[in-house]
């Protein structure tokens, strides 16, 4: 079971990195403060460059985080997965 497990685990992986950079839409089409409508209103109505690329360099840490651990559980649930 541990080895259907690993497609699985790719998706979800997929899955949370859309998670993490729609929730811009998200954030804008709701009016929740938060990462994704301070970055619109950085962008949109007063131009704040460092700001914007300040949240851009923050989601993507957590998205190479997130595929580090991903690639990690890989290991953990196949032994035959060896890093090299």
């Amino acid at each position: 079971l541990k080895n259907a497990f690993i497609p699985v685990l790719t998706i979800v992986g997929i899955l949370l990195g859309n998670i993490v950079s729609g929730n811009v839409i998200l954030e804008v089409i709701y009016g929740i403060p938060g990462l994704g409508s301070y970055i619109v209103l950085n962008i949109s109505q007063n131009p704040n460059f460092p700001a914007v690329q300040g949240v851009v360099i923050v989601v993507a840490v957590v998205l190479v985080f997130m595929n580090l651990f991903i690639d990690i559980a890989y290991g953990w649930l196949d032994p035959r997965i060896r890093y090299t």
